[in-house]
């Protein structure tokens, strides 16, 4: 007598996974297509593995169960129950939640606009310095928004992604100096994250370092910033169609770090939708300067 909703997986998908990135990366290596030197071995190492993760439905059961535990009682988020009788390695039951897309909010009052944006980028913090396990899919129809409650329903926790205590260690000291504005420090907290290598030509890391500081001005104002007015993901795409097509870079960062940024980039993409106002440094420092 319960509504679910059941997640089934297409016969086959788990077989084809690595075929098929076998033959995306023997298309990638045509000539042209890429930078000279460049290796994806390690980045399509790692996207097999992310992929046969996600084609797992009973690690994305336990990983459901890990955000249930840690928004529990939350009066921002809902998340489905588990129906672990039905549910199995290609078989996902949940409950049912009655709920709207999130581009349903797309004209609703700037406040709950804001409020919602506000959200959604404090559970990214918080995946990042508080969980140290991320749902690194951004895709949109994982957000909807139940009017009822007025909380944000979270799907899909198939492409959830655990995050190393050493690399949250390198993002806090990352934030905290990006803050302050020192280009010195912030190339060094850069490269030992694996934004560029020590071997980049100066000019490539001036330039990926150029596209990052770009990237936090945002973050840098204390007023909020206005996601709906601004071309910052314009010029965040040119500068990295530049980079991209610039055939001497051969350095790929690591496949953890590309992970997060697709979250990060995901929720800029979020705000930016929902014409949101936010003030990003106070969320912040929240989270890199910890009370003492």
């Amino acid at each position: 007598g319960r509504d679910l909703a059941v997640k089934g997986q297409y016969p086959g998908v788990r077989a084809s996974i690595d075929s098929d990135v076998d033959l995306g990366a023997a298309l990638l290596r045509l000539p042209g297509l890429l930078p000279r030197g460049m290796d994806l071995s390690p980045l399509m190492t790692e996207a097999k593995r992310q992929l046969h993760a996600e084609a797992d439905y009973a690690a994305e059961a336990k990983h459901l169960l890990r955000f249930r535990g840690w928004l529990a009682g939350s009066d921002k988020f809902v998340l489905p129950d588990l129906h672990a009788p039905l549910s199995t390695p290609r078989v996902l039951a949940m409950s049912y939640v009655q709920s709207d897309p999130l581009e349903s909010l797309v004209d609703a009052p700037q406040p709950l606009r804001d409020k919602v944006a506000v959200a959604l980028i404090d559970l990214v913090l918080r995946e990042l310095f508080v969980f140290g396990a991320m749902q690194t899919d951004p895709n949109l129809a994982n957000y909807r928004f139940d009017p009822a409650s007025g909380r944000i329903v979270l799907l899909d926790f198939g492409a959830v992604q655990e995050i190393a205590p050493d690399l949250v260690a390198d993002f806090r000291n990352l934030a905290r100096i990006a803050l302050t504005g020192d280009a010195k420090e912030t190339r060094e907290a850069m490269l030992r994250i694996g934004y560029f290598g020590a071997a980049t030509a100066p000019h490539h890391q001036d330039l990926i370092q150029s596209m990052f500081a770009t990237a936090m001005a945002p973050l840098r104002q204390t007023t909020p910033f206005d996601f709906g007015q601004s071309d910052l993901l314009e010029r965040l795409r040119d500068m990295g169609l530049a980079i991209g097509n610039d055939r001497d870079l051969s350095h790929v960062p690591p496949a953890a770090t590309l992970f997060l940024h697709r979250k990060i980039g995901g929720m800029y993409l979020l705000a930016t939708k929902l014409r949101a106002r936010v003030a990003l440094r106070p969320m912040m420092e929240t989270h890199i300067f910890p009370p003492a």
